[in-house]
């Protein structure tokens, strides 16, 4: 089909984008010399993504799990050239960790700001004096939870995330037929920024996993859809929006949509209503409160923040949730009514989200990566009929 030579394509960019640049962003300790060996590995995992236009039966079978472990063992190598990178996300979520190991609340700490004078666009007025940044963890519990697993086995949170994005790719590989399930995954493994976000400790590798999960069992296991629904909502503070693509798959029928909302919220209470009720005031201040009140970061990537670098002017403070409802309206208007369709839905909500946000970056950018990569592995998975009263029934 015409998709086939698009995704070859579209992975080979990704591929010669991520040979031409160092895969990290903190490069203090990393040995020049070894940049080549990185990207003869990276070579050879891209001939092993590709194979199967040659492989059959076991082999065939076998090349997806062989794909993630050997990029999660070349991702291990290189978080060891950046032990301890200079990013506040990081700081953070090690003193988390910490701290949660003796008891403590995680959304109760503070942490050193290791910025200094810069961080008047970092935080919210008021957030940062003496040498300290006054509010504790920031993100949803969903990722603190194998973080704190990570930090546990290993000193260091980070490999939680890069657990969580082999997942993911895992899940988009198993959700489309081959070839196209493999070279989507590619596509998501292969992009340069990567290592990158992993590196940095951002979340979105669970995101991007619980997404992978969510589609993978839209096409394989439709009883689990919205028990794993559920984990997405509550993977990051801004997805609740992609509860809007749910129409897709219930129609608008309100039982079919009540029967997925009320087991996606048992699960989603359950993940995360025990760190809220410990200190609802603390939660709320670094989640919810310092979210509200970031100021517009002149160095994100998007076209606000453009916006603000040539006008000096803030932008409407309101216009990546107005960018949002639009791409809401073309999902539900347009979007097909299948797995990949859902999938392409929240691409279509994010993207713009992102491009008109005050603080996206290239771990937001990442995202849309992986959705799009999971949209175009579940768009072979056949048509989707909808979801009934029952979720667990025929799709």
């Amino acid at each position: 089909t015409a998709l086939t030579p698009l995704l070859l394509i579209a992975v080979a960019a990704e591929l010669w984008g991520a040979l031409g640049r160092f895969p990290l962003q903190h490069l203090d300790a990393f040995p020049t010399g070894n940049f080549r060996p990185f990207q003869q590995c990276l070579g050879a995992l891209a001939i092993l993504g590709v194979s199967a236009f040659g492989l059959r039966g076991t082999s065939r079978r076998l090349a997806m799990p062989l794909l993630v472990t050997l990029h999660a063992l070349l991702a291990v190598w290189l978080i060891h050239y950046s032990p301890s990178p200079y990013i506040d996300v990081w700081v953070q979520a090690q003193k988390a960790c910490e701290a949660f190991s003796h008891g403590v609340n995680p959304y109760t700490i503070t942490f050193p700001n290791i910025y200094g004078a810069v961080d008047t666009y970092l935080y919210p007025p008021g957030i940062s004096y003496d040498g300290v940044i006054h509010f504790g963890y920031q993100y949803m519990p969903l990722s603190f939870y194998p973080s704190f697993v990570s930090w546990l086995i290993t000193g260091d949170m980070r490999y939680g995330g890069l657990v969580a994005l082999e997942a993911a790719a895992l899940f988009i590989g198993l959700a489309g037929r081959e070839p196209f399930g493999r070279l989507a995954a590619c596509l998501l493994l292969f992009t340069g920024m990567t290592f990158a976000v992993v590196e940095n400790a951002w979340t979105e590798t669970y995101v991007i996993c619980c997404l992978a999960a969510t589609v993978y069992c839209l096409v394989h296991r439709p009883r689990w859809f919205p028990w794993v629904f559920g984990l997405l909502l509550v993977s990051k503070q801004h997805m609740p929006m992609a509860a809007a693509a749910l129409p897709l798959l219930t129609g608008w029928r309100p039982r079919a949509i009540w029967a997925v909302l009320w087991r996606a919220g048992v699960v989603g209470a359950a993940v995360t209503l025990p760190m809220v009720l410990w200190n609802p005031a603390s939660f709320w201040k670094g989640v919810v409160w310092v979210q509200l009140h970031n100021p517009f970061r002149p160095d994100a990537l998007s076209y606000a923040s453009y916006y603000l670098r040539m006008t000096e002017e803030r932008p409407w403070p309101m216009i990546e949730f107005a960018a949002a409802g639009l791409g809401i309206a073309l999902v539900l208007w347009r979007a097909p009514r299948t797995p990949g369709g859902f999938a392409l839905g929240i691409v279509a909500i994010y993207l713009p989200l992102f491009a008109f946000g005050k603080q996206a970056f290239a771990n937001y950018w990442l995202f849309t990566v992986g959705a799009l990569a999971t949209a175009i592995a579940a768009s072979t998975s056949g048509l989707l009929h909808g979801v009934d009263d029952d979720p667990g029934s025929a799709i």
